[in-house]
């Protein structure tokens, strides 16, 4: 079994409790985010510097992929070519299956372009706008998930801190384990459930499925508890022994 440790921390106890687990929402917040912004520049510049034209249809083919639930998706694409500046431009689009059922190779169908960059253009009426509020309340509740997921994690950590910091050191017995859903390396995760000496009820932060014979039942651990009892009690090896615990503290008399 471990010696504890020097106290952890707030960082690395945020760490512990997954606090990097909110860089994913964040991460799509931000290219969300790009998406609304670029596309947000695409309306401006059809809007103030546009023009219309006849695109032809090339090409209508689909493709198939799988969505995050596992479930396969249709993707609908449209070949075309269109003359802008003097200039003819072939280009692939993903439309919405009513424009794709509706037109058919050799058709035409007016297309809105960008007159300095024709590249840039827009062949399914309402896409771009419909793209900025989508990616708008993709980015919005990304970025409020990454935050919330902050604050939660280092709220978690500061309290678990401070209980370590001012709380009760207490010796608990293991009472039983709890199995979680959570794996790690494919490694089942569980927590150690405890009472202390004074009859009160705790468990621990996430144990590995390989490690769990160090602390079978009926072992004791040193735990920290809040002598108000508002905050959740927490394990020595979790957060760490208090300065004054810990091997290296120097004890003056």
């Amino acid at each position: 079994m471990d010696a504890p440790a020097d106290p952890k921390s707030t960082f690395r106890l945020f760490m512990k409790l997954n606090g990097w687990i909110a860089l994913i929402p964040l991460l799509i917040a931000l290219v969300t985010g790009s998406i609304a912004l670029s596309e947000g520049q695409k309306a401006q510049r059809l809007a103030d510097d546009g023009g219309v034209v006849q695109a032809r249809i090339t090409e209508k083919r689909t493709s198939i992929y799988t969505d995050s639930d596992g479930d396969q998706r249709t993707r609908y694409h449209l070949g075309f070519d269109f003359t802008a500046n003097g200039k003819v431009y072939e280009m692939d689009e993903t439309v919405g299956r009513g424009l794709y059922n509706r037109l058919q190779e050799g058709d035409k169908t007016a297309l809105r372009y960008w007159r300095p960059d024709p590249t840039v253009n827009e062949i399914e009426p309402g896409t771009t706008t419909t793209t900025i509020w989508v990616t708008k309340i993709a980015s919005a509740l990304s970025l409020a998930a990454g935050l919330f997921w902050i604050i939660r994690s280092w709220t978690r950590a500061s309290r678990a801190g401070r209980v370590r910091d001012r709380g009760a050191r207490r010796r608990a017995t293991v009472t039983h384990h709890i199995k979680t859903n959570v794996r790690i390396n494919k490694v089942p995760q569980y927590r150690l459930a405890w009472r202390d000496a004074d009859g009160a009820t705790g468990t621990s932060w996430f144990v590995s499925g390989r490690r769990l014979g160090d602390w079978p039942e009926g072992s004791e651990l040193t735990i920290y508890a809040d002598p108000a009892g508002k905050l959740p009690s927490v394990w020595e090896q979790d957060v760490g022994a208090r300065r004054s615990d810990s091997p290296g503290a120097v004890r003056r008399s």
